[in-house]
């Protein structure tokens, strides 16, 4: 008589999470974002660059010094789907709020950003702070975060069915 075979083990239903609870991504790789049941992306980010300490050729008047030491300069491509707003909480356009952003140090513990990254650049010259439907948008987006931080990580909002987080590597930057 024949032995039954195994089941082969499942497959994760969605992204490979680390201890954070966050997907690992490298500088240059995407982010996606699909809607559920269709596999259809509605929202693709990356992060193109990361600069510590970049020049902050904004307004004075709205310019802050970075309370935590060092601002973190991203450089984000983002692209949304003409139907995404569906995913977001009452419909609404998907912001890049300063407090979805964190740091984490070298001991895997996260850092709190501040809003004064917002002051280094123009309104205008930063990523939109509502992203448009149908659309990329290119810009940097500036962090308040200490020296020595070794990534950063975004932890959205307000997106249906994203209970998870991304981060990025910047310890060699």
């Amino acid at each position: 008589m024949l032995e039954p075979k195994p089941e082969p083990p499942a497959q994760p239903s969605g992204p490979l999470l680390n201890l954070r609870n966050n997907v690992a991504l490298k500088i240059g790789e995407p982010v996606s974002i699909t809607f559920p049941g269709t596999g259809n992306e509605a929202i693709r980010m990356v992060v193109t660059a990361v600069e510590r300490d970049p020049e902050c050729p904004g307004d004075p008047m709205w310019y802050l010094p970075p309370e935590n030491g060092e601002f973190v300069q991203l450089q984000i491509e983002l692209t949304t789907s003409d139907d995404y707003l569906e995913l977001m909480a009452g419909k609404e356009p998907l912001s890049l709020y300063w407090n979805d952003w964190f740091g984490i140090d070298a001991g895997g513990d996260p850092i709190d950003n501040t809003p004064n990254g917002f002051g280094c650049h123009d309104v205008d010259a930063q990523i939109p702070q509502k992203i448009p439907d149908g659309e990329t948008s290119t810009g940097p987006f500036v962090l308040d975060l200490p020296p020595g931080t070794t990534k950063v990580m975004w932890q959205p909002t307000y997106i249906y069915g994203v209970d998870y987080g991304f981060e990025w590597d910047i310890s060699k930057i």
